[in-house]
């Protein structure tokens, strides 16, 4: 497995400098919330879209790939009434999948709470055959780019649609495509009712990436999960994917997040 950083806590940062920072603490990789770099990957030309990946690389980082698809530009939705809307959708995570690709990318994790949650009026299988049809037209386009679309589960104070791991896997079996699979975060899955490490072994053929942080977000070492629990089950399962620390309170400053964090998570295996 490797370990990767996503990049939101260095709010304000060069990517050059983000990038250094991350690969002088000891990351394999670092992982993009698009919406730090532009209101829109199409904003991106293509010669900024090669500037990211070779400064990165350069560093001696992979780019991981994107998470937080969907914050920006306003106005996205997957599931809403509006077929406007939703065809628009379509079209940017299409655009979100080249942007991947260029930068060397291997996988975009689908969240994006407010931005899927299934309206009023709206019945759940409605909203889950047009979240499908969205998956359905990427899907292709995804295996040429060498990216997996990763379905994440989130926890049901956050969204009304797709709350659980074995939900998330069901609709991987729906879909039936290899480009198409979901992933672990910790702090998601706090209201799973199943042991975590339990739930990552068994879902563990349809699991393509990783997220740790705390319950309540904070970095990894900031609280008491065992994350040991979680590594131990990878390494025995040979995971080859990327364990990203996705961290949503930078108040620590971004230097001693990527510093502690992976201090602590090499001690917990």
């Amino acid at each position: 497995m490797k370990y990767c950083l996503c990049n939101e806590v260095f709010d304000g940062w060069t990517w050059a400098d983000t990038v250094q920072v991350i690969a002088d603490a000891g990351y394999d990789g670092v992982e993009i919330a698009p919406f730090t770099l532009a209101e829109s990957v199409t904003d991106l030309s293509p010669g900024e879209r090669v500037v990211l990946r070779t400064q990165a690389n350069d560093a001696g980082l992979d780019i991981a790939g994107l998470h937080w698809l969907f914050v920006s530009p306003q106005g996205l939705h997957t599931t809403t009434d509006d077929a406007a809307t939703r065809q628009r959708t379509t079209a940017y995570m299409r655009d979100l999948i080249r942007f991947c690709g260029d930068v060397g990318g291997k996988v975009m994790v689908i969240g994006s709470p407010g931005q899927r949650d299934v309206q009023a009026g709206v019945p759940y299988a409605t909203a889950w055959q047009r979240f499908t049809d969205m998956i359905a037209a990427c899907v292709d386009l995804a295996a040429e780019r060498n990216v997996t679309l990763c379905m994440e589960a989130l926890s049901i104070d956050q969204t009304n649609f797709v709350t659980s791991l074995a939900e998330a896997v069901e609709m991987v079996k729906e879909i039936h495509h290899p480009n198409f699979q979901t992933m672990f975060d910790v702090h998601n899955a706090h209201l799973e009712t199943d042991p975590l490490p339990e739930l990552v072994r068994r879902y563990m053929p349809h699991i393509k990436h990783i997220h740790l942080n705390e319950m309540d977000g904070g970095y990894p070492g900031s609280g008491d999960f065992d994350f040991g629990s979680i590594l131990s089950v990878l390494e025995e399962e040979d995971f080859q994917g990327y364990v990203s620390a996705e961290v949503f309170d930078p108040s620590p400053g971004a230097e001693f997040i990527a510093r502690e964090t992976l201090r602590h998570l090499k001690g917990a295996v």
